[in-house]
């Protein structure tokens, strides 16, 4: 009787004769799973191609930037170069739309991004643009498989391999509000700084006195960056052994230390330690209030639009609520990322900013179509108490 039943529920879920582990019916003919593949290669081929043309036309602007700027001795040389550089980028630009053609896929775009604008997935790939043995890209092959957004990645994260998005976040030191959100599907946090802080300028209308980030997002053009924005920046230069001392600054600084080191030794100073031991009070508990307390850690839809105003909706209904009790972010600056996985779970909405976050949703719903039931049922809420929606200040105000 029992298996029965059982086989009864099986029929009701999955289909009558099916075991719910059946290829979908796109896949389980052996002409269809090759052809699948092969558009998956031609998507692949595609991307690596427009990947390899934006490095090209990005070399030749730089080279004729530096032939307009060479002395006159230097300026024919330069200019061969950038000649060549040029020719090299328009048939890497040809290829480009040629394999985006073939693949049914959109032209790509190979403009030059924003500075405030999230960087974009750096497929690896050889000098004449074709995928590398290891190069990946997920594919979409069917409804119902673990992994179908095309545009996630994979990244490493607590010791395990993720498939989703790097989701960016700039806090206020003072009182936790979240300043500026962004999501990529770029791995390496390094090129976020640039984009996450003209972001917190143009969100708040004020520079931050001081941008503290972890090693991740080190680089000497990001130092100079910040210092060229007018903030102090403390980035850590690297990971240091847990309970090892860090080294003696007493005396005068060097005259010989690089950028690297001149980094390093105001983080070892008395206020450098200080202020770079906030980082682990300021984004981390905001992270951990998203995703534990909200169980935001798995996104209900697909796309990297969708996902970045997904990401946005939770941030600011949280900063909005903090700041509509009269919170205004100050001095203290801290960015922060956090992988987020693309498949999807249901999860709990903390009563204190349902409202809140309900109003975002349906917003959401209606500009991006999204099937999001997660917070079905809280109508009510709205209707029973109108007054508890908190007004978004003016500098968190990014809703049309």
């Amino acid at each position: 009787r029992q298996a029965e039943d059982v086989d009864a529920k099986e029929d009701s879920k999955y289909g009558k004769g099916k075991r719910g582990s059946d290829l979908p019916e796109e896949l389980q003919r052996r002409e269809e799973r090759l052809e699948k593949i092969r558009q998956a290669r031609l998507e692949l081929e595609a991307e690596t191609a427009a990947v390899a043309a934006r490095e090209r036309l990005q070399k030749a602007a730089e080279a004729e930037e530096a032939a307009q700027n060479a002395s006159e001795e230097d300026r024919k040389k330069l200019s061969n170069k950038a000649d060549r550089d040029r020719e090299k980028a328009e048939v890497a630009t040809e290829l480009a739309m040629e394999k985006a053609e073939l693949a049914g896929l959109e032209p790509p775009d190979l403009e030059p991004l924003e500075s405030d604008q999230m960087p974009r997935r750096g497929l690896a790939h050889q000098a004449d643009g074709t995928p590398t043995p290891k190069t990946q890209r997920n594919h979409r092959s069917a409804e119902g498989c673990a992994y179908t957004d095309p545009e996630s990645h994979i990244f490493k994260g607590n010791g395990e391999m993720v498939q989703g998005h790097n989701c960016q976040a700039v806090v206020d030191g003072d009182h936790q509000v979240i300043v500026a959100v962004g999501v990529s599907n770029q791995a390496p946090d390094v090129e976020h700084l640039e984009p996450m802080l003209e972001r917190t300028i143009a969100n708040t209308g004020a520079i931050p006195k001081t941008f503290i980030a972890d090693a991740g997002y080190w680089s000497e053009d990001n130092a100079e960056l910040c210092t060229d924005a007018q903030t102090d920046p403390h980035i850590a230069t690297g990971r240091q052994k847990h309970g090892q001392p860090p080294p003696c600054t007493k005396g005068r600084i060097p005259k010989d230390l690089g950028p690297k080191e001149r980094m390093a030794r105001k983080l070892r100073t008395i206020k450098g330690r200080e202020i770079y031991a906030k980082r682990k009070t300021i984004p981390e508990p905001v992270f951990g209030q998203t995703k534990e307390g909200r169980g935001l850690r798995r996104f209900l839809m697909r796309g990297l639009e969708k996902v970045n105003g997904r990401c946005g909706a939770r941030p600011t209904t949280s900063s909005s609520y903090s700041a509509s009790k009269g919170n205004r972010p100050q001095e203290q600056w801290e960015g922060c990322r956090a992988h987020q996985r693309e498949s999807p779970r249901r999860s709990a909405v903390d009563d204190a900013d349902q409202v809140a976050v309900l109003r975002l949703d349906l917003w959401l719903r209606s500009r991006f179509g999204t099937g999001d039931r997660l917070l079905e049922g809280l109508t009510d809420k709205l209707h029973h108490h109108p007054s508890k929606l908190p007004q978004f200040p003016a500098h968190l105000e990014w809703i049309p």
